[in-house]
C-alpha cells in the first residue's frame, strides 16, 4: 500500500539554522525537495565530489583493463583524509591527461613512422648536406607503368608496394628533376621516430602503474565521496531554507507512521511544526509499505525503476500473483525451473551460513522457481524431452488437456491465456470502480463497471475471432450495454450536468470507442504467453534431436553433451528475457493501462544521515 504522507513545514530561528538541519537529519523521516539549490559552499563541495568521481572513474578503467578487482569493502574517512584524498585525485587525473597527451602524441608519430617506413632508415640532415655541395636527392612515388616510361639513368628505385615505387632521383643542383611530385623530405629520421615512440610507450606504462598502485585506495575515495554527497545535501538544505524575518522555514513531507518522531524531534529542537494534508498540485513523494509475502515483487519494480505517483495504486499484490503465473508460462519447463530453484536455494544456503539476510530477489526467484515447476509438472515438460514426461513417477502429474506435447492442448492453452487476460484487466476496472466510488461525483464509478461488463462481452468476441468458438448470444449486449454506460458516465463531474455530461460522452465516442479497440487487442496480447512458452519448448526439444543425431561414439557423445549444454543455457537465458519483455509488459502496461496509472511517483528519500 500507499503510505499517506503529511505536509510538513519546520519554522526555526534563522540564528538556529544550522543547528535545526542537523537534528532534522537526525530525526531521518522528512523528504525534503531541493532542486537548483546553489551557494558557494555547495558549488564548493560539488567541485570537490566530481574531482574524485573523475578520479575514480580512471581507476576503475585501469583496474578492468588490467583484470584487477577494486576493494569492495567501504573504507571510513577522516577529516585528515579529505585533503590527501583530493591530492591524490588531482593526481590521478593529471595522470590520466598525460596519458591521452602520449597517446596523441604516438598516434602522430606513428603516422610520420609509416610514411618513412618504405623509404628506410635515414638520416635527413645527409641530404642537407649533399646538396650544399652540389648534389641534390629528391623523393618521388609512382606507378610500375609510370616508373618503366621515366628516364632512369639517375633514378634509383629504393621499396615497391602493390601498385607503387619508391625511388630517389640524385641530380646535380641546376639539373632538370623529373616531372613527378616530389614527397616532401622528412624531418626526423625512422630510427628517431621509433625510439621517440619506445620512450613514449615506457612512460605510459610507467603512468598507468602508477594509476594501478592506487587501485587499494578507491574504497577510501568513495567513503570521502559519500560523505561529501551527504555535505552536499546538508549544505542545500540549510541554504534553501526560507527565510522571514528572523526566522527560517523549509517545507517537506512525512509519512503518517514517521510523524510522532518528527513530533519529538520538533519538541527537542525547540522548532514550529506545521502538519497538514499535501495540496492537490504538490509533488508528493511515494512510500511503499507492504507485509513481507508482497515485499518481495520489490526488486522487479526496483530494476525497472518505476514508482507509482502518490494518488496512484500500489498494484504489488496483484503484479506478484500474475506475474509469478506469467513467469511459469513463459519459462514453461518444470526442468529449468529446477535449475532455478536449485540456485535460489544455493543462494539462500550461503547468505544464511553468511549471518546474512536473504536478498528479496532471492526469495522472489524461490517463489517463481516452484511455480514454474508446477506449471512444467502438469504440462508435462522436463527439458523438452517426451520420454521424461511419460516416465511414471512424473506423469501423473499432467493434465491431458495441457500436455504440451498433445497437439490439441494448443487451443487449450491459448483458451487459459484469455481468460487470464480478461481476469487482469476486469480486476483493474473493478479496482478502480471501487477507488472512483469513494469520490465526488460517485456516478461517475458506473463507467468502470461498464468498461468491466465490455471487458467481458470482448473477451468472448476474442474466443470467436481467435479460436473460432461460436459467439454466445449475449455477448454483443454486454459489449453495447457496457459501452453505453461507459458514454453516459464517463465524462460525468461534480457541479456538471447529468445530460451535459452525457452530451460530453457522446462527443468523445471516438475517443471511447478507441479504448475499446485497445481493450480487445489488450485481451488478445496475452496470447503471448502461449506463443513464448511454446516457442520455448519447440527450441529446447529441437536441440534435444540435435543431440540425439549426434551422439555415436565418444567423440558424439561429448559433442552432443556439450549441445545439450550450450543448447538449454541459451534456451533459458532467452526464456528470462522474454519474461521482461511480456511478463512484465503485461502488468506494465495492459494492466497498468486499464487502471489508468502513468507511473508518476518520486520516491521516498528522507533527508537522513548516510548509512
Amino acid at each position: 500500500m500507499i503510505e499517506k504522507m503529511k505536509k510538513a513545514t519546520v519554522i526555526v530561528l534563522d540564528s538556529h539554522r544550522r543547528e535545526a538541519v542537523e537534528q532534522m537529519r537526525d530525526a531521518g523521516v522528512l523528504h525534503i525537495e531541493m532542486l537548483g539549490v546553489e551557494s558557494q559552499t555547495v558549488q564548493s563541495l560539488q567541485a570537490k565530489r566530481q574531482l574524485i568521481e573523475r578520479a575514480v572513474a580512471v581507476v576503475s578503467l585501469a583496474a578492468e583493463n588490467a583484470s584487477l578487482e577494486l576493494p569492495g569493502q567501504r573504507s571510513v574517512a577522516t577529516v585528515e583524509d579529505h585533503e590527501t584524498v583530493a591530492q591524490q585525485c588531482e593526481e590521478l587525473i593529471g595522470w590520466s591527461d598525460e596519458i591521452r597527451n602520449l597517446r596523441e602524441e604516438r598516434e602522430r608519430l606513428e603516422r610520420d613512422a609509416a610514411r618513412l617506413e618504405p623509404w628506410g632508415d635515414f638520416n635527413p640532415q645527409d641530404l642537407a648536406l649533399l646538396q650544399q655541395h652540389g648534389v641534390k636527392i629528391t623523393l618521388h612515388t609512382a606507378t610500375p607503368k609510370e616508373f618503366q616510361k621515366l628516364d632512369r639513368a639517375r633514378l634509383f628505385p629504393i621499396n615497391s608496394a602493390p601498385g607503387l615505387v619508391y625511388f630517389a632521383q640524385i641530380r646535380l643542383v641546376g639539373e632538370p628533376r623529373i616531372e613527378l611530385d616530389e614527397t616532401p623530405q622528412p624531418t626526423q629520421r625512422l630510427a628517431d621516430l621509433r625510439a621517440e615512440i619506445e620512450r613514449i610507450n615506457e612512460r605510459i606504462a610507467e603512468v598507468q602503474q602508477r594509476i594501478l598502485d592506487r587501485v587499494e585506495n578507491t574504497a577510501l575515495y568513495r567513503a570521502v565521496q559519500q560523505q561529501l554527497d551527504a555535505a552536499i545535501e546538508f549544505e542545500q538544505v540549510h541554504s534553501g531554507m526560507a527565510d522571514e524575518g528572523a526566522l527560517a522555514y523549509v517545507t517537506g513531507f512525512v509519512p503518517l507512521s514517521e510523524v510522532p518522531a518528527l513530533k519529538a524531534a520538533a519538541s527537542r529542537g525547540n522548532w514550529g511544526l506545521l502538519l497538514r494534508d499535501p495540496d492537490r498540485d504538490d509533488v508528493v513523494p511515494t512510500r511503499i509499505k507492504n507485509a513481507k509475502p508482497i515485499r518481495i515483487i520489490q526488486p522487479v519494480f526496483e530494476l525497472m525503476g518505476t514508482v507509482p505517483g502518490y494518488r496512484e495504486l500500489d498494484i504489488s499484490f496483484f503484479f506478484l500473483v500474475f506475474f509469478t503465473g506469467f513467469f511459469a508460462m513463459i519459462i514453461g519447463d518444470a526442468g529449468y525451473g529446477l535449475i532455478l530453484l536449485a540456485v535460489s536455494l544455493y543462494v539462500m544456503l550461503k547468505t544464511r551460513a553468511a549471518s546474512k539476510p536473504v536478498p528479496l530477489g532471492v526469495v522472489l526467484l524461490t517463489l517463481l522457481s516452484a511455480a514454474t515447476i508446477v506449471w512444467g509438472a502438469v504440462t508435462g515438460t522436463w527439458f523438452g524431452h517426451q520420454g521424461f514426461a511419460e516416465l511414471p513417477f512424473l506423469s501423473w502429474m499432467i493434465v491431458p488437456e495441457l500436455y504440451s506435447f498433445n497437439p490439441q492442448s494448443a487451443e487449450v492453452v491459448q483458451w487459459v491465456c484469455f481468460v487470464i487476460g480478461a481476469v487482469h484487466l476486469a480486476i483493474a476496472h473493478g479496482w478502480t470502480f471501487l477507488r472512483q466510488l469513494r469520490q465526488v461525483p460517485r456516478i461517475r464509478s458506473l463507467a468502470q463497471l461498464g468498461w468491466l461488463t465490455t471487458i467481458v462481452g470482448l473477451y468472448h468476441l476474442v474466443l470467436t475471432v481467435v479460436l473460432g468458438y461460436p459467439i454466445v448470444d449475449y455477448a454483443l449486449y454486454l459489449i453495447v450495454g457496457g459501452f453505453g454506460a461507459v458514454i453516459v458516465f464517463s465524462m460525468q463531474e461534480q457541479g456538471r450536468n447529468f445530460f451535459k455530461g452525457i452530451l460530453k460522452g457522446v462527443a468523445n465516442v471516438i475517443t471511447l470507442a478507441l479504448d475499446g479497440v485497445s481493450a480487445f487487442s489488450d485481451i488478445i496480447s496475452y496470447i503471448r504467453l502461449f506463443a513464448v512458452g511454446l516457442a520455448t519448448v519447440e527450441i529446447a526439444a529441437s536441440f534435444n534431436s540435435m543431440a540425439a543425431g549426434m551422439a555415436e561414439g565418444v567423440f558424439g557423445t561429448v559433442a552432443a553433451v556439450g549441445v545439450l549444454f550450450l543448447g538449454h543455457t541459451l534456451n533459458l537465458a532467452m526464456a528470462a528475457l522474454a519474461v521482461i519483455v511480456h511478463g512484465v509488459r503485461l502488468n506494465m502496461l495492459e494492466f497498468s493501462g486499464h487502471l489508468g496509472m502513468e507511473w508518476s511517483g518520486v520516491e521516498y528519500t528522507p533527508f537522513q544521515k548516510s548509512s
